[in-house]
């Protein structure tokens, strides 16, 4: 449902800012679809790591099972808050 999804190199380069065809514009509905995880793969596809504040079980699910990528979800508030974290906790690992 992002409007835009920032992609990141696995250094914490910021690389692209990719708008999302399939998000709700100011005032509009989300569209029906927009649970899908398959559209996530289709717009990133490059991505294996996708790091959201919300995301259903079924789409975290099929993202990890049936499409290689891991899911992260994050209380941060911004993109760069939420990569610093993400990248602190690799760090630790």
């Amino acid at each position: 449902m992002s409007p835009v999804y920032y992609i990141y190199d696995e250094n914490g380069i910021l690389i692209d800012r990719r708008m999302n065809p399939y998000s709700a514009r100011e005032g509009q509905e989300p569209r029906k679809d927009h649970g899908n995880p398959q559209l996530i793969i289709d717009l990133l596809p490059e991505c294996k790591v996708f790091i959201a504040r919300r995301m259903g079980d079924v789409s975290k699910r099929a993202l990890m099972t049936n499409m290689g990528v891991t899911p992260i979800i994050t209380q941060e508030e911004d993109p760069d808050s939420a990569l610093r974290a993400f990248l602190g906790a690799k760090d630790d690992a």
